[in-house]
């Protein structure tokens, strides 16, 4: 399995639980056809799935990575940001991972 269907497993198991609604968030950069360069995403660092809570409606984000692979410093001080906010931003490796981090 690689990051990416990790990344889906997780998203899938989420919405099953019915306690949230998530995406697929994206970042980065491409040219368009001009040459100039467009960037897209929410930012640098932003995690791999971002939603709200159901209920709440409580900002949540998780950054997918393999077992053994950490967070990059953007990362880190994205979900910082997030957390210190009200939201709740983690980094989990597996789908047991993830539903034990959801409230």
């Amino acid at each position: 399995m690689n990051e990416s269907q990790l990344s889906l497993a997780i998203r899938e198991s989420l919405l099953a639980t019915g306690k949230c609604l998530l995406w697929r968030s994206n970042t980065g950069k491409l040219q368009d056809r001009t040459g100039r360069w467009i960037t897209y995403g929410l930012g640098v660092g932003s995690a791999d799935l971002v939603g709200i809570l159901k209920g709440s409606g409580r900002f949540i984000a998780f950054e997918v990575k393999m077992p053994g692979k950490k967070p990059t410093p953007e990362q880190l001080a994205w979900h910082r940001i997030v957390n210190e906010s009200g939201g709740l931003a983690v980094v989990v490796h597996s789908v047991d991972e993830a539903l034990a981090a959801l409230p």
